[in-house]
């Protein structure tokens, strides 16, 4: 399941890298950093899963943004 989720937030992060955003006339590359929590692996409430997936978040920008952690 987490394999998965993994694989699913990486595609979705290299499928919005490899798109040119162009915003009033100005082509500018978008990254995204994902943090993947599974419930009830990683948490038992919902609040701690959103916890969970931003701790996780915070992590892959720490490690130099556009990544993903779980």
């Amino acid at each position: 399941m987490r394999e998965v989720a993994l694989q699913v937030a990486e595609r979705i992060r290299n499928a919005v890298a490899s798109e040119p955003f162009v915003f009033q006339g100005r082509r500018t590359k978008v990254t995204m950093s994902f943090g993947v929590a599974l419930f009830p692996m990683d948490a038992a409430t919902q609040t701690q899963l959103v916890r969970v997936a931003d701790e996780r978040l915070y992590k892959s920008k720490e490690a130099g943004r556009n990544q993903v952690t779980g």
